[in-house]
């Protein structure tokens, strides 16, 4: 694990053509620009979490590669559309950089991509819906057959305070064991071309925590973000654009 600082900073913002909110920006010294760096005034405070290759989906390496071409009418990029990709293939290297012996090869979005769309796996490809399966990392293309998903849980939002405790001790379980975790979290905005609401999901990484917060490898933002898992915020009051809660965890582990 490494120690990083963050500062407090309320509001929201636009990473690229990628929305992202923070009610805490996390930062690794010396990373920012000094016109980003805190104020004198600044609270901070210590915050654990564990190194990371941090994917993004508008990276020009793959924003533009087309996401899941073996469904020949899905005319999406990875860049729109392939956050659980980004997500799972930081986690691969994750396994791949701290546990050495697995011989785990190092990936990246586009990399993943093209091997998840030629994975045999039951029925037929590594997608399902054009969503990818994550029982794929489970292969010897992805993760040598040493990374297995070891249990999905999903929750409806709102939560409940049972549902809540559940989650975060899922979470805080795998974090003191230095296993990232996978998490899919609710998003919605009203349209204003149609001012109908518009509902949908967006995939994380969880890296670490600060306090009761998660730091998280957002493929959809240029910035890690800290994040209560069991709140939703408004991150647009414009559009009414919500981020959260977690409705959804995927945790993996060595075989």
């Amino acid at each position: 694990a490494f120690i990083l600082d963050y500062v407090e900073l309320d509001g929201h913002g636009f990473y690229g053509p990628y929305e992202g909110y923070w009610d805490y920006a996390a930062y690794t010294r010396g990373a920012f620009a000094p016109s980003e760096l805190p104020s004198p005034g600044a609270s901070t405070t210590t915050c654990v979490g564990f190194p990371n290759d941090d994917f993004k989906q508008s990276d020009t390496r793959w924003a533009t590669h087309p996401y899941n071409t073996q469904t020949p009418t899905y005319t999406k990029t990875i860049g729109r559309a392939g956050c659980a990709l980004s997500a799972l293939a930081t986690l691969v290297n994750y396994y791949s950089e701290t546990f050495p012996e697995l011989n785990i090869s190092m990936t990246n979005p586009k990399i993943l991509n093209d091997i998840v769309e030629h994975q045999i796996v039951p029925k037929t490809n590594g997608f399902y819906n054009h969503d990818i399966k994550f029982t794929v990392i489970e292969s010897t293309n992805v993760s040598n057959a040493q990374i297995i998903l070891n249990g999905t849980y999903n929750y409806s939002p709102p939560l409940n305070s049972i549902t809540k405790s559940e989650l975060r001790n899922i979470i805080d379980s795998d974090l003191n064991e230095n296993l990232p975790i996978i998490v899919r979290v609710y998003r919605s905005w009203i349209n204003p071309n149609t001012n109908n609401k518009e509902e949908w999901h967006h995939f994380v990484l969880i890296v670490g925590k600060c306090g009761d917060k998660y730091i998280m490898s957002d493929p959809g933002s240029n910035t890690r973000v800290l994040l209560n898992p069991v709140d939703s915020v408004m991150i647009n009051t414009t559009t009414q654009s919500m981020f959260g809660p977690i409705d959804s965890i995927r945790r993996f582990k060595k075989k």
